[in-house]
């Protein structure tokens, strides 16, 4: 599955985690846990290892959605000391049906920062320098 990809999701998890706990939904503990389970894995730890589902799959992208849950709920347990639930807790008010396209949005707007813009840029001075070699009238 891309990195790129499976941070998105981390993010994304967090940041419900994060919404959920000020509507009282979960328990402050857990968004806690939760919040420094997903920063592992956008720092990269976890990536390759725990994360084999292909993301060539059939549906809304259920299979990869739970297991972000499942990882984050590991590492979140072990946080915390005490459970934290991949259903109730890591996807508390959440869909398969919305977190993979909502990742997938948000994978595009990193790269397309990390990368793409700077290619761009780089193309444009490439271009920029071109035309003042060869002159406008050509």
């Amino acid at each position: 599955m891309p990195e790129s990809f499976v941070k998105a999701m981390a993010l994304l998890k967090s940041a419900c985690a994060e919404v959920n706990c000020r509507l009282g939904l979960l328990p402050e503990k857990q968004a806690n846990a939760i919040a420094q389970a997903t920063a592992e894995i956008v720092d990269g730890k976890h990536v390759q290892e725990a994360f084999p589902v292909s993301i060539f799959q059939t549906g809304s992208g259920t299979s990869t959605n739970m297991n972000m849950n499942e990882v984050v709920s590991t590492l979140g347990t072990r946080i915390a000391g005490e459970k934290v639930h991949p259903n109730d807790h890591v996807n508390c008010s959440q869909s398969s049906n919305d977190t993979v396209p909502s990742s997938m949005h948000v994978a595009f707007c990193l790269e397309s920062h990390r990368r793409l813009l700077p290619a761009m840029k780089a193309s444009r001075r490439v271009l920029c320098i071109a035309l003042n070699l060869i002159g406008p009238e050509s």
